[in-house]
């Protein structure tokens, strides 16, 4: 069963970073103004809700100043040969990395 926006929605509220909360939320606005789809939405949310919730308590995306952070992020779904033969990770990867981008450009937050 796959969850819904709604759902999606309510986790942003368990993010530790009020900063990050609240750019989060602006960041829906926009997609919602933009007339995303549902899917889009979701999706795009459930992926900086996660990137979120790695960076901690104490790390805001202002705070992001290098693109290891994301680096670090995204290197986290590289899986070995062994577990995924097929490379199947690369798709996760790449998707995760134009989701950043995406949402870094529209709420304007630099990263060096």
């Amino acid at each position: 069963m796959t969850e819904k926006l709604e759902t999606v929605l309510e986790k942003i509220s368990t993010i530790s970073n009020p900063v990050n909360s609240s750019l989060i939320q602006e960041f829906y606005q926009f997609m919602v103004d933009n007339r995303n789809s549902d899917s889009y939405k979701k999706n795009n949310l459930k992926a900086l809700i996660l990137f979120s919730h790695e960076l901690g308590p104490n790390v805001t995306f202002y705070d992001i100043q290098k693109k290891e952070k994301i680096l670090e992020f995204l290197n986290r779904r590289i899986k070995p040969k062994s577990d995924d033969p097929d490379e199947k990770w690369i798709t996760t990867w790449n998707d995760y990395l134009g989701r950043l981008k995406f949402f870094f450009r529209a709420v304007q937050v630099t990263v060096v």
